[in-house]
């Protein structure tokens, strides 16, 4: 993860914001600061409303990003509507897939499933790939499933998101992504 803080003037915040927004970004804190500008002299600079007031007001623009997470996320679930798997590639994935149970805490394995979830999508492409593309095992399988559940949310999933309703949270914050591909917050 990396935080991104920018600086910018009180004018162009509306601006940078939408244009973090088109541009897939999750979300975004804004803060008004005050900046006490090159000639600051602690001595002489005073930390009293009357004095702040007289600083240039400044946004700032913080946005928490997960290296790389979503682009990989995306690409996986394009797998999920390119790939199609055989009968015997199907029975390979659901084998890979069925003693994993779902972070959602829906009680159900991955071969089952429940929704259309972002995080759902990414697994199945995956799965898909892996077995279609590089021939992979079921216990392979198995495992770059579980290695991607780990690096989406190293925190662990609580199991409780479809019941807290959290599934349009980004995955680091015990969300699914989203359910609309157009939409992944990663």
């Amino acid at each position: 993860m990396r935080l991104i803080k920018a600086f910018v003037g009180s004018v162009a915040v509306d601006q940078v914001v939408r244009a973090l927004e088109a541009a897939g970004v999750p979300g975004v804190t804004v803060s008004t600061v005050h900046g006490a500008g090159y000639r600051y002299e602690p001595e002489h600079f005073n930390l009293a409303p009357r004095d702040v007031a007289h600083a240039p007001r400044i946004g700032k623009v913080e946005v928490v990003l997960a290296d790389g997470l979503r682009r990989q996320a995306v690409e996986l679930i394009g797998y999920a509507r390119s790939i199609r798997l055989s009968t015997e590639q199907q029975q390979a994935k659901s084998e890979a897939l069925a003693s994993i149970t779902a972070p959602c805490g829906n009680r159900n394995s991955l071969a089952v499933g429940c929704c259309p979830c972002n995080l759902g999508k990414s697994i199945n492409g995956l799965a898909n790939r892996m077995i279609a593309q590089e021939g992979a095992d079921a216990p392979k399988v198995r495992q770059a499933v579980l290695d991607w559940i780990a690096r989406t949310n190293p925190g662990g999933y609580s199991g409780a998101a479809c019941d807290r309703k959290r599934c349009e949270r980004p995955f680091h914050e015990d969300g699914f992504g989203g359910m609309s591909e157009a939409r992944l917050v990663g």
